[in-house]
């Protein structure tokens, strides 16, 4: 099977090229004085394991410690702990309605869980608080972006913008939404004026990336994928849109440093090790493509192209039957599945079963 008998599959870019911007994490004091209903007591931050349970001490002595709040929910998220960490700031709210900072970590926490409607909800919420600042309505676009609701978002990134005209994640969120509708020229537009403001915006330069690959300037893309990737070496978009204007542009070679990137990052990427399998396939290492794919199908068992692409180097290794049977288990669950008929037609034929091939075909 040579690389044209390949049906690429690439994963599009996240609904959103951009993100919520992380303001500073809040730094756990070394030691605090607690006031208690009869006198002052001092707690010391060594005297705890962890940074949670030294606020848990605080909070026993003055439940309504804002900081002690506060610094327990950046803890808990930081270690995954999603939920406990919005009871968290939910309960400065309750101390102190409005309060900006506790808004600011709900929304990041929502946002890393994909809860973009709970997020939505609390940046309204935030907005209703604290009407003129300039990055609630900027993650209200980003939710938006997230839901689909792009020309929502755009409203939303154009009041950020009107708030702080250098704001240069509110361009490149704008970018987004109009990348999405389908405005590439556009997009492209504002990432130029993020990058005015900020050349080394990483959200910019992938959103102009994605915006040339869509108007088939795919060797200009590669400059700015490169850029993101000069930044952050395992920017998971910016791999997956270099892999894809290098296999564009039949640079296999390339491509395969690219799997190897995405790879650095999660070895057990399912998209890292399928993309690098089917490299290796238009490379003719079929032997190791059948390791990646033998690793997404570990991971995931009815993984489509995984199965297609590991029957096609099992053809090409003259194992026409074990090819044969991965097509089968394809289209046991997705009969619709054309690429998987038609490399089966291709294993039939080449075990010279011309009748079962044209079965094939003609489906």
């Amino acid at each position: 099977m040579s690389s044209q008998d390949l049906l690429l599959t690439v994963t599009e870019p996240p609904r959103s090229m951009t993100g919520p911007i992380r303001p500073p994490v809040i730094q756990c004091p070394k030691h605090i004085e607690v006031q208690d209903k009869q006198h002052s007591v001092r707690l010391v931050l060594e005297d705890y394991k962890s940074p949670i349970d030294f606020c848990d001490a605080i909070l026993n002595i003055n439940p309504k410690n804002i900081q002690a709040h506060h610094i327990k929910g950046v803890h808990l998220a930081l270690i995954g702990e999603y939920w406990a960490a919005i009871a968290s700031f939910c309960k400065v709210l309750h101390i102190k309605p409005g309060d900006a900072d506790a808004y600011i970590n709900i929304i990041l926490a929502l946002h890393d869980i994909k809860e973009y409607q709970y997020g939505l909800e609390y940046c309204n919420a935030a907005l209703k608080a604290n009407p003129n600042t300039d990055w609630f309505h900027y993650t209200k676009g980003v939710m938006l972006t997230e839901l689909n609701q792009h020309k929502e978002a755009i409203s939303c990134y154009n009041k950020a913008i009107s708030l702080k005209p250098d704001l240069t994640i509110a361009y490149a969120g704008k970018a987004s939404a109009m990348w999405h509708l389908g405005d590439y020229p556009a997009a492209l537009n504002l990432c130029d004026e993020a990058l005015t403001i900020e050349p080394a915006n990483v959200y910019a330069l992938w959103g102009k990336a994605e915006a040339l690959l869509k108007m088939d300037k795919v060797r200009d893309a590669t400059v700015y994928f490169g850029k993101v990737l000069d930044i952050d070496r395992c920017h998971i978009g910016a791999c997956l849109g270099m892999f894809e204007a290098l296999w564009r542009l039949a640079e296999y070679e390339a491509a395969l440093e690219c799997t190897d990137m995405m790879l650095e990052a999660d070895e057990k990427s399912i998209i890292g090790n399928c993309n690098k399998g089917i490299v290796l396939v238009s490379l003719g290492r079929y032997e190791d493509a059948i390791e990646n794919f033998d690793t997404v199908l570990k991971l995931q068992p009815e993984h489509p192209e995984a199965l297609c692409y590991k029957g096609g180097a099992l053809s090409m290794l003259g194992d026409h039957d074990e090819a044969i049977l991965c097509y089968d288990h394809i289209l046991k669950s997705r009969p619709e599945y054309v690429q998987a008929h038609f490399s089966k037609g291709i294993a039939l034929k080449r075990g010279e079963d011309y009748d079962g091939a044209i079965n094939s075909f003609n489906k």
